[in-house]
């Protein structure tokens, strides 16, 4: 199958309107991950990475609410914007200060008293890919 290149300043859709292509470039998000912890919550094995991912080459679990998940395409900086969130009541998720270009490193912490693992966090990476 043959590679090329298609070149566009504006995408125009026949209902919806246009959209500049430098938004789709720079605006989109650049990995996006949904790590399952407890199976109540989703679908998709205990411990794993939701289908949905985005970027995402591997989901790992270091230990109570640390998270990594490896980018398929690096970012170009570790100065990239994290935007995280958890599938749970009175949890939090947060980007771990050891994060890199190519891992995503995250923090969850389940602040209520059910005993129940209940947390299912999600992130999205904007920024530049290297």
């Amino acid at each position: 199958m043959a590679f090329g290149t298609l070149k566009a300043d504006t995408l125009t859709h026949s209902t919806a309107g246009s959209l500049a292509t430098n938004y789709v470039v720079q605006g989109s998000a650049k990995a996006v991950s949904a790590f399952n912890i407890d199976t109540e919550f989703m679908t998709i094995a205990n411990n794993s990475l939701s289908s949905e991912s985005l970027n995402i080459s591997s989901g790992t679990d270091r230990g109570t609410g640390l998270l990594t998940v490896s980018l398929t395409s690096a970012m170009n900086t570790r100065q990239y914007i994290f935007v995280g969130g958890v599938k749970a009541t009175n949890n939090t998720h947060t980007l771990d200060g050891s994060s890199t270009t190519s891992d995503v490193k995250s923090e969850t912490n389940d602040a209520d008293s059910n005993t129940a693992g209940d947390q299912t966090p999600y992130s999205a990476v904007f920024g530049d890919l290297a």
